[in-house]
């Protein structure tokens, strides 16, 4: 037996080595099982979780005309609500076909509570609203939140759309005070140039 094993080093060095993972495996299995299944400690607390608010939030983009001339400008609203509910912070992505627009004026900004960002890009706004550290918090009801005015470039119709995926922190949300997003419905608009 011995010889056998000095002439097959590796084969039982592997033999070995299987047999050694399959008792630790049989180890920890029986650890997990045997902690599974035991009672908990009876000074144990059990955390009481808050459900999480549910999306009653709504953003849209207004616009006063559905048809402009190729010389007028386009005015563009962002309106929120929030469902009774206080926000510490926004973000609104808007997506454009920067064939039919360029942007004349990133923002006018409506809520003096809030500390405004903007973020362009060639198709699309991000604008940011964070509240106020010494501000009430504020609850929109239909709320303006910013003003933008775009420039038409050529005819035809197209959408300004509000990218928005549920509980995506980096599209268009309605956050509250918790860190929750509130926002549940979003809608763009569609314009027309002729």
């Amino acid at each position: 037996m011995l010889s056998w094993i000095s002439t097959h080093k590796r084969l039982t060095l592997i033999i070995f080595s299987v047999i050694f993972l399959l008792v630790f495996s049989v180890f920890f299995l029986f650890q997990n099982l045997k902690n599974r299944f035991s009672s908990p400690a009876t000074n144990t607390e059990v955390a009481q979780i808050e459900p999480l608010a549910e999306s009653t939030g709504s953003l849209k983009l207004v616009s006063s005309k559905s048809s402009y001339k190729p010389t007028e400008i386009v005015d563009l609203k962002a309106v929120a609500n929030s469902g009774n509910k206080a926000i510490t912070a926004f973000d609104v992505v808007i997506e454009y076909d920067p064939e039919f627009f360029s942007l004349t004026n990133k923002q006018s900004e409506k809520m003096s509570e809030f500390s405004y960002f903007a973020k362009a890009t060639s198709s699309s706004l991000r604008i940011s609203g964070v509240l106020m550290e010494n501000s009430k918090d504020k609850i929109f009801n239909d709320e303006e939140l910013f003003d933008l005015v775009f420039q038409p470039k050529k005819t035809g119709k197209t959408q300004f759309k509000l990218i928005y995926t549920p509980n995506a922190t980096n599209d268009s949300n309605l956050i509250t005070g918790r860190g929750e997003d509130l926002l549940g419905k979003a809608l763009g608009v569609e314009v027309e140039i002729r």
